[in-house]
């Protein structure tokens, strides 16, 4: 009878092993694939952050070519008034100017 009890605790010892090898291995299995899963997050993460400054990049050329686009739009008003105020009401430049006018033209 004791020898059947011996038999039955290394047997329920053998079967404890093999589920903690089985477990070890699975648990190794996960904690590779979370180091998998991990790996590709920060790729994902190293990729929308080269986006991002690449988009900033974008931006801040936009924005540069709109005040050049503006400072050129604010000449052009500038010049306009300045015809304007020349030619007064008739629309026509002063007759003095004329000489100027035509020459600019050309």
């Amino acid at each position: 009878n004791m020898e059947h009890r011996a038999y039955d605790l290394e047997h329920q010892r053998d079967i404890l092993q093999e589920k903690v090898l089985a477990l070890q291995v699975r648990s190794r299995d996960d904690a590779k694939a979370a180091e998998t899963a991990v790996a590709r997050v920060r790729r994902v993460l190293k990729i929308a952050e080269a986006e991002k400054e690449s988009e900033f990049l974008k931006r801040v050329e936009a924005e540069g070519v709109l005040g050049k686009l503006q400072v050129e739009l604010d000449r052009m008003k500038a010049e306009e008034e300045r015809v304007r105020k020349l030619c007064g009401d008739s629309g026509m430049p002063p007759v003095q100017l004329l000489g100027t006018v035509v020459g600019t033209l050309l």
